[in-house]
């Protein structure tokens, strides 16, 4: 199905035009609301979750952390384990990223109904546990 492609495609478009209204890229508005949901994880734990390449991550690390919005710290058993935190700035500006996640949801959705919504999200579920 082509549609589902092209949708994912524009969903992305709009996703970025909205996160860079606060300086961010998408992916490193997820990784900063997978720091707020479990702080401190490793790199690897952060691959596996946002499901990219290592490489990726280090590039989204580096230039979060040079924004100020994380730190790196290294695992006192294994100095090769890096663990990421937020920083105050990183944590302050989840707001800003729920409320461009809100915009990006409502204009996906707009002229559903509740029960197109519904129906949508739980075709969405299950497309989803296919992929995995």
């Amino acid at each position: 199905m082509h549609l589902v492609s092209r949708v994912a495609v524009a969903h992305r478009s709009l996703a970025e035009k909205l996160m860079s209204e606060i300086g961010l890229h998408a992916g490193q508005a997820s990784l900063l609301l997978a720091l707020n949901e479990k702080d401190g994880q490793s790199q690897a734990e952060l691959v596996r979750e946002l499901n990219v390449t290592p490489p990726t991550i280090n590039k989204m690390i580096a230039r979060l952390a040079e924004g100020g919005f994380v730190s790196n710290k290294a695992n006192e058993d294994d100095r090769r384990i890096l663990h990421v935190f937020l920083t105050p700035k990183g944590r302050a500006i989840r707001e800003n990223i729920e409320q461009q996640i809100e915009k990006l949801d409502a204009q996906s959705l707009a002229n559903f109904t509740d029960t197109e919504r519904i129906m949508v999200s739980l075709l969405l579920k299950k497309m989803k546990e296919n992929l995995d």
